[in-house]
């Protein structure tokens, strides 16, 4: 993959995605332990990296080699609050939820009244489909997105101000910016390849 360039590299996905689902379970794994080094590119091998985790934990295996780091560069994106976004099991709602708020809101920052509120009408909504999902309450999930265990929010007063103000860290723009690039890649699905083959 080092030397295809993008659209190729989409279709290459498609085609292993498309290959794995029809290989038998017992097989399926052998397909990511003989994955390819990294595909050349930092957002790439991140990307490989995590879809090959993803789909060995989702089939109940441990991990491939693909997806190991270095203990350094395991230490090295522990302590990145970007990748620690990136990685959490609530990521979709947190990427959404501070995208919506900051991003298209065009806001550097936010009241925590005002954030909550946004944020509860979030999870009201997602709750309407999915009652179990997401238990705390708005305010816990900011406060936690704020610990510095996550680093994800800024809480403070700003000058002359009672109220908590919220913005989004370096470490937040960081992963959405990532995120974005995915979505202007080109994705070429396995129809075209199909297509190609007549």
């Amino acid at each position: 993959m080092t030397d295809a360039d993008e659209s190729r590299r989409w279709r290459l996905v498609a085609e292993f995605l498309e290959d794995y689902r029809w290989e038998p379970p017992e097989a399926r794994h052998a397909l990511l332990s003989d994955a390819s080094p990294p595909a050349g590119g930092e957002h790439w091998d991140v990307f490989l990296a995590a879809l090959a985790e993803h789909i060995a934990a989702r089939d109940g295996h441990p991990a491939p080699a693909l997806a190991s780091d270095s203990p350094a560069e395991a230490s090295s994106r522990k302590a990145s609050p970007a990748w620690r976004l990136l990685r959490a099991e609530n990521a979709p709602l947190v990427l959404g939820f501070l995208h919506r708020a900051f991003v298209q809101g065009n806001a550097r920052a936010v009241s925590a009244a005002d954030l909550e509120a946004l944020l509860d009408d979030e999870l009201y909504a997602i709750r309407q489909r999915n009652p179990d999902s997401f238990p705390k309450s708005a305010r816990a999930y900011l406060d936690d997105w704020a610990r510095p265990e996550a680093g994800w929010l800024r809480k403070y007063y700003p000058d002359g101000i009672d109220e908590p103000h919220f913005d989004a860290t370096p470490a937040v723009e960081k992963a959405l910016a990532w995120v974005r690039t995915l979505g202007e890649r080109e994705f070429v699905g396995t129809e075209s390849r199909l297509n190609t083959s007549r």
